[in-house]
């Protein structure tokens, strides 16, 4: 019996501090690009979203939390052909990278008790880097590569976050399922005449574990 007292009570403990940390993780729930031609290029969508968190609470069911999450871009082409005038007729592309996303989001707690429904707004910033392109024009002859795609068009830039979910609190943990969805400002990637681009509507679930 005082066994589990003790561990009762070092679990409030652990769950009283201002500031918790953790991982954040999930699935994206629609792709990264609109594609008007699935003949022109292909965009599988990506498996995972992770990364680390920091929370922060404050008085009156509020906090603030922060993440850096990480997530891979890959898309790809069986047939350029015009998209982009410098590309030969019948060229295939690939293009592989990375984006990490930093949101900051005001949290407040619906109610108290074990699980807790919360809302969730805020703002993000992106980055993204690590790009490369390969070529192989038809004939499998003549590879080429570049870590300037011409899709690019900005590699950085915000948006506005919201989110919604539930805490669940457990000994020494914070479970935290949610629902978020991201308005990005600007587009990423675009091709020239517009058949192929990113979304700037973002959707995704997630999980927060935080101690």
């Amino acid at each position: 019996m005082r066994t589990l007292l003790l561990f009762v009570l070092a679990a409030g403990g652990a769950l009283a501090q201002p500031l918790s940390l953790g991982v954040k993780a999930g699935v994206p729930l629609n792709n990264a690009f609109k594609i008007a031609d699935a003949s022109t290029y292909l965009s599988d969508r990506q498996p995972y979203v992770i990364g680390p968190m920091a929370e922060l609470h404050l008085p009156f069911r509020l906090s603030v939390e922060f993440d850096a999450l990480y997530r891979r871009v890959k898309y790809s082409s069986e047939s350029v052909s015009g998209s982009e005038p410098s590309v030969p007729l019948g060229t295939s592309m690939t293009t592989k990278g990375r984006s990490f996303e930093f949101p900051l989001l005001l949290k407040y707690r619906v109610s108290e008790g074990i699980v807790r429904p919360y809302l969730g707004a805020g703002l993000v910033w992106r980055s993204i880097g690590g790009l490369k392109q390969t070529f192989l024009p038809a004939g499998g002859t003549g590879l080429t590569e570049t870590d300037e795609p011409a899709e690019l068009r900005d590699s950085s830039g915000g948006g506005v976050v919201f989110s919604g979910g539930l805490e669940l609190r457990v000994p020494f943990l914070r479970v935290s399922p949610e629902l978020r969805y991201t308005r990005w400002g600007t587009t990423s990637f675009r091709t020239a005449v517009g058949d192929f681009r990113s979304q700037v509507n973002q959707a995704e679930f997630l999980i927060g574990i935080t101690f």
